[in-house]
């Protein structure tokens, strides 16, 4: 699974695929920071975590198979966050997750979007943290 405003490398599926799990979790990179400043940009980053075993789940970077996407009954009619739930039903029924920090898919930072406490929500939190003097970098969607 992806979204529309994200790129995927050309050797996406096979990665997922390599890793022989029932699911995948993957990261993602923004490409395009117009419209946030570089402190933004600094906070998004520190807040990442680039290593296998992470526990980020983005839309933009997943894989599930046939089977387990039937079996823990699939996404669920939710406005936002279905990815999530979908991975927490997958875990619910002892799916073998591969939470790679490899392949990254680079996605939009855009401020307008379809969903309401999705990606373009999470990233005006950052923007607000990030103008916050102390304030820990966020580490969780």
């Amino acid at each position: 699974m992806t979204d529309a405003d994200t790129t995927v490398p050309q050797d996406w599926l096979v990665e997922q695929l390599r890793h022989r799990a029932d699911a995948f979790c993957g990261i993602v990179e923004v490409e395009d920071w117009e419209d946030y400043g570089d402190e933004v940009q600094s906070a998004f980053r520190m807040g990442q975590c680039a290593l296998d075993g992470h526990m980020r789940v983005h839309g933009a970077n997943m894989g599930v198979s046939a089977d387990f996407y039937t079996r823990c009954g699939g996404f669920l009619p939710y406005l936002c966050s279905e990815d999530v739930a979908l991975i927490d039903a997958l875990v619910g029924i002892n799916a073998r997750i591969a939470r790679m920090a490899r392949p990254v898919v680079k996605t939009s930072a855009r401020r307008m979007a379809r969903a309401t406490g999705g990606f373009s929500d999470f990233m005006k939190q950052v923007e607000r943290m990030s103008l916050q003097p102390g304030v820990e970098p966020i580490t969780s969607l």
